[in-house]
């Protein structure tokens, strides 16, 4: 069934092409495979064979706070390969099963079909193609509304979607502070947590209201050394968390920790005070070998921001939640092009490695689990976000 609906997308969606055999990664390799409720229930009853039933049964997986549009996982198998592909590189249930049996991640992928609450069509950050296409405008990310045609039944909007005006509000305002060039990209964060804040702490308020005075009361602070060097070993203990969550991720992860002279066995704070000297030197390098890197790093979260659906995608309790979700991400993304680039000045080797982590990021429960990590280390306040940020 096609079905035509108007979509919010970024500026850059109509001008991105997929590279197909001239990609340098795979479709089909380095992350889980997001599957909806509908299409998790079509793969547990297609006829097929006993050789793809049994690889279904071991790698279809529902996830932990599932909800319709992200029910189920397709885990990839211990060389990091979808376990549904065939020697000859092909979909082996494409081959026995026909196109429509794929999932609408597979079948539309990088592209990102979002109907909670508004209805939006962004495209993934893990994509190599996305990230060059995003990356030749240095201008802002801009949004409008634009027809889009999908052969799938689209969800219904949620009852809910009343409140879409208000989360729109919130979303625009996120991309405003963000967008806001007049100051670096790690004040834009900070500021960007003092909105997330009030926003948490309103009883009934006009969001508008409770946007415009915490944008007029911000003021940034100075981390302190000892924060600094807290905010490192915290980077470093994320990057050792992605390894954990996800093989495609480890031989990037386990090199930029050698870089700063950390063993991934040894993840103490004091080796986090050793090597800090020594990401201090490889972040200079890195600065001035990509000196458009803030704008890269801006377009990335504006991105994700859409893609993920935040501020207000359901996995969360809070919004200050999702806050934190997007200081770790930039965190970490941030250690692992330090580390990963301390030695090039190579576009590709960016667009590469920020293409592997976000196979993490936006393809995997990686915003809840790190929340959680935060929470029980006791650095999900303000305070403790402002110092990530800067690290």
């Amino acid at each position: 069934m096609r079905q035509t609906r108007a979509f919010f997308v970024p500026d850059y969606y109509e001008r991105f092409i997929c590279k197909a055999d001239t990609c340098r990664a795979n479709c089909c390799h380095g992350w889980c495979i997001t599957v909806s409720m509908q299409d998790y229930f079509n793969l547990l009853s297609v006829p097929c064979s006993k050789r793809l039933r049994d690889k279904l049964d071991v790698s279809l997986h529902v996830v932990k706070n599932a909800d319709p549009q992200r029910y189920a996982q397709i885990l990839p198998n211990w060389e990091g390969n979808c376990p549904l592909q065939q020697e000859d590189g092909l979909c082996g249930l494409q081959v026995e099963c026909g196109e429509q049996m794929l999932s609408s991640t597979c079948r539309y992928y990088p592209r990102g079909i979002r109907t909670a609450f508004d209805d939006e069509c962004c495209l993934s950050g893990s994509c190599e193609g996305v990230l060059e296409t995003m990356f030749e405008s240095m201008e802002p990310i801009r949004f409008r509304k634009k027809e889009l045609s999908f052969d799938m039944e689209l969800p219904q909007r949620s009852e809910q979607g009343c409140a879409a005006d208000e989360d729109r509000s919130i979303q625009g305002a996120w991309f405003g502070v963000l967008q806001d060039r007049t100051d670096p990209l790690e004040i834009r964060l900070m500021r960007l947590g003092h909105v997330a804040q009030a926003l948490t702490r309103r009883n009934g308020d006009s969001v508008t209201g409770i946007i415009k005075e915490a944008l007029a009361t911000f003021e940034p602070e100075q981390a302190l050394d000892d924060e600094l060097l807290t905010g490192y070993g915290v980077q470093m203990e994320i990057l050792q968390l992605m390894a954990g969550w996800s093989e495609g991720i480890r031989p990037l992860v386990y090199k930029a920790l050698d870089v700063f002279g950390m063993s991934p066995e040894e993840m103490d704070s004091q080796k986090a005070i050793q090597a800090h000297a020594r990401y201090l030197a490889c972040k200079a390098h890195f600065e001035q070998a990509y000196p458009m890197w803030q704008v890269y790093f801006e377009h990335m979260l504006v991105n994700h921001i859409l893609y993920q659906g935040y501020p207000y995608s359901q996995r969360h309790e809070s919004v200050w939640d999702e806050y934190t979700a997007i200081c770790a991400l930039y965190a970490s993304l941030r250690a692992l092009t330090i580390g990963c680039l301390a030695e090039s000045e190579n576009m590709e080797d960016f667009v590469d490695v920020c293409a592997a982590a976000f196979k993490l990021f936006d393809h995997s429960g990686f915003d809840h689990n790190v929340m959680v990590f935060l929470r029980q280390i006791g650095l999900c306040d303000e305070r403790a976000m402002r110092v990530l940020c800067v690290c």
